[in-house]
Formats: structure tokens, C-alpha cells, sequence
């Protein structure tokens, strides 16, 4: 019998260990603007779209959007793109983030700074809502197989970034160290070309 991959859902992974000292000094000045509450598990800067530190980021986010949308198929020549969200984020011990999507946008993901033993790390969900309907149990194995439920990226590191659709359901699993996980969370829009 033959067989078809259809739908699949891609998560894209880079180490940029060298923007470790930008973003991270980034980071601080809005996190140094945030009024502190020590009792939040889970807390975000303001936005970050703007900064001009970041616009290196902001190109190269742009940049990779056009190519990993163009390689799924999409027709990205009618439309530019556009960061509509840069927020830094800090997941404390016993912190966590529910599963969601982000609307309206094409592309979105992660850049971490800090990422402390056994602290918060990001899965993503199997996107196909009716598979849940009649879901079998999987069989534990180290391949990902048609029946995995849901990928985690336990091994990241200062400086990976991760880029997925932001239609891909995504958590952060709660932080079960004594250190802080730090990240940047961004989205990348489109806006359609008047041609």
C-alpha cells in the first residue's frame, strides 16, 4: 500500500550563542521597567518592537520568515512582513505557561537566555484537533512516530531560538529548578502588498 505524508508541521531550530550579550542586555532594560512582584510565577516585559538594539533581530526574523513560508508553500511575494510582537518572558520556579496559539500572525518563537537545570522548556502540540477524538495510547519510543503527542524541546540552551507557525499549539512545562528561565517571545505578521 502506498503511503502520504500530508499535513505536516515543521519547528525550526538555531544556535545564536553570539547575540547572548545584545539580547540579554535588551532584556534587562525593560525587565529593570517592569514594577516587581515577587509573587508571580510567570511575568513579561513591555513590548520591544522598536528598539532600535534589536533591529538586526527584527531583519533576521523577517528574513527568516520569508524563506521558511516560501519553502511551505506560501506565496510570501504579496506580502511583507513585519515584527508585531517582541515581549521578553521569565518563567520562576513552579511557573508555567498553558497551551496556545497566537492569531493573526504567520510565524512565532523563542530565543533563550537563561536556561537553568530542570527549568521551563518549551513542547509543542499536535496540531490536529480530530486526532484527539480516538486517540490510542503511544508507544515510549525516541523517534517521532505519527502517534506522538507532542515534542519537547528538553535540551535547549542559551542562545537556541526556535521558530514554528503560530498556528502550532505551544506550553512552556513548569519550571521544576530553583533558577529563572529566561526568554524572548516574538510574532511575525504580514500585511499584503497593494500590487
Amino acid at each position: 500500500m502506498e503511503k502520504y505524508l500530508y499535513f505536516p508541521s515543521c519547528v525550526y531550530r538555531e544556535e545564536k550563542p553570539e547575540w547572548l550579550n545584545t539580547l540579554r542586555s535588551v532584556f534587562n532594560k525593560y525587565y529593570n521597567d517592569l514594577e516587581k512582584n515577587n509573587e508571580l510565577l510567570v511575568s513579561q516585559t513591555s513590548s520591544m518592537v522598536g528598539d532600535e538594539t534589536l533591529s538586526f533581530f527584527e531583519n533576521y526574523l523577517k528574513h527568516m520568515a520569508f524563506i521558511t513560508l516560501q519553502e511551505q508553500g506560501y506565496s510570501v511575494a504579496e506580502y511583507t512582513f513585519y515584527l508585531s510582537s517582541i515581549w521578553g518572558a521569565l518563567i520562576s520556579p513552579l511557573g508555567h505557561h498553558m497551551t496556545h496559539i497566537h492569531r493573526e500572525s504567520s510565524l512565532c518563537g523563542f530565543y533563550f537566555l537563561d536556561t537553568p537545570e530542570d527549568g521551563a522548556y518549551p513542547v509543542f502540540e499536535d496540531p490536529r484537533p480530530a486526532k484527539v477524538a480516538l486517540e490510542l495510547d503511544s508507544i515510549h519510543r525516541q523517534e517521532i512516530t505519527l502517534a506522538t503527542p507532542s515534542i519537547h524541546f528538553n535540551n535547549i540552551k542559551p542562545g537556541t531560538i526556535l521558530i514554528s507557525n503560530s498556528w502550532l499549539p505551544h506550553r512552556l512545562e513548569p519550571n521544576r529548578g530553583k533558577g529563572i528561565t529566561k526568554f524572548v517571545h516574538f510574532l511575525v505578521s504580514q500585511n499584503k502588498r497593494n500590487i
